[in-house]
């Protein structure tokens, strides 16, 4: 923009204009916006996609979702079938037909991990074929991915089981004694969080409160400490490992501090949740709109009216894009691309992170820094890891 007349008239026009944005600066970080470092579309573009075709046979809604930002490829499911979405163009590029529950992807190996009650389908993202299925004793429906150790958290009944992401083979199972209702993973620390529940009837409809939350060290397999939550359900949980934030949904949602356990704060909004870690903030979808949340303040900065009445929510934090099921369709809420992120801990390059989604939970992983240590390890011994090695 151009100031015009003299001199004088020019330093008076530039230090208003100054004061004006300092003005505007001054409130949006009062109100929890410009601290987050980030920049936002000024109105999310939110746009509508067709899983199912018109006229199909399904007899159920989308439930599941999952995302993988490294190759930008949304999953869903109607329970029967699992629909493969191109996110750069929102068009369905294969229909594979898999009986499945939750969904679960690892950006590093590119598999994609559908439980289906007894077993866990392995599915080979780049071909969209099934390669594996696993068989799991205790049984298999919620589920979480650690990308940094390769492994895979299913649950049923009162028993996690970890699964080796590298052979397809159970390699523990750790009993709760209690039902577990939610589960998800923090891969910096390694850190697996479980919400449980007394009351075998339990449901993400909250027909019955989950009111513990068991903290277990993924080195060891070890439950380290239960989080005694009261009232509070744990029926959805997230994650967010750049600020070793866990967010505990039922009724309400209790944010925790991964480094001490201790609940800093309780937000009274509550759905399904997801979190994106590159931009520090919490989507909570109440099937009728969706609530966005400041992860630095912990305030709610916008609600979008958006019909979701599915259990499948999302994010891709590379995209910025949310996505959510409903019925027939999924809902793409685009935010715009973030220019730059600064939160707590360490800077994150948007491009070289990946981002886990399933159930509400989420997991970040660096993974340029895990490849760099694969190629070092490659260049030590003289053959590629195992996990990069052709695989069936």
């Amino acid at each position: 923009m151009a100031l015009k007349g003299s001199p004088t008239a020019r330093s008076a026009a530039l230090v208003r204009l100054v004061r004006i944005v300092g003005i505007v600066v001054a409130i949006c970080m009062f109100f929890g916006i410009a601290d987050s470092g980030v920049s936002w579309a000024a109105t999310p573009a939110i746009r509508s996609i067709r899983a199912i075709k018109k006229g199909a046979s399904s007899f159920f809604a989308l439930e599941g979702l999952a995302v993988n930002p490294e190759t930008n490829t949304v999953y869903t499911t109607d329970g029967l079938e699992l629909f493969v979405i191109n996110g750069a163009n929102d068009k369905v590029t294969h229909t594979l037909h898999v009986d499945s529950f939750g969904l679960g992807v690892d950006p590093v190996t590119g598999m994609l991990y559908v439980t289906n009650g007894k077993t866990v389908s392995v599915i080979n993202g780049a071909t969209d074929r099934v390669v594996d299925t696993i068989d799991v004793k205790y049984g298999a429906v919620f589920i979480a991915v650690n990308p940094s150790t390769n492994t895979v958290y299913v649950t049923s009944g009162k028993t996690v089981s970890v699964i080796n992401g590298a052979t397809d083979r159970v390699t523990h199972a750790i009993h709760l004694g209690a039902h577990v209702f939610a589960i998800a993973m923090n891969p910096t620390t390694n850190t697996l969080y479980v919400g449980l529940s007394e009351n075998s009837y339990a449901t993400y409809f909250g027909q019955a409160a989950a009111n513990r939350l068991a903290v277990i060290n993924g080195a060891t397999d070890k439950v380290t400490r239960t989080i005694d939550l009261s009232s509070q359900a744990a029926q959805q949980l997230a994650v967010n490992p750049t600020t070793n934030t866990v967010y505990v949904g039922g009724n309400s949602i209790f944010v925790i501090n991964g480094a001490n356990d201790k609940v800093t704060h309780q937000l009274f909004v509550s759905g399904l949740m997801t979190v994106n870690p590159a931009t520090n903030t919490v989507y909570v979808n109440n099937g009728k709109a969706v609530s966005v949340i400041n992860g630095a303040t912990d305030k709610v900065t916008s609600t979008l009216h958006v019909k979701s009445a599915g259990i499948g929510f999302a994010v891709n934090q590379t995209t910025n894009t949310v996505y959510s099921s409903d019925g027939d369709f999924v809902s793409a809420i685009s935010f715009g691309n973030p220019s730059h992120s600064v939160v707590s801990g360490d800077s994150i390059w948007l491009a070289v992170v990946g981002l886990v989604v399933v159930g509400g939970g989420s997991a970040l992983i660096n993974v340029s820094k895990r490849r760099r240590l694969d190629a070092q390890q490659a260049d030590e011994d003289g053959t590629p890891p195992q996990r990069y090695q052709r695989r069936r």
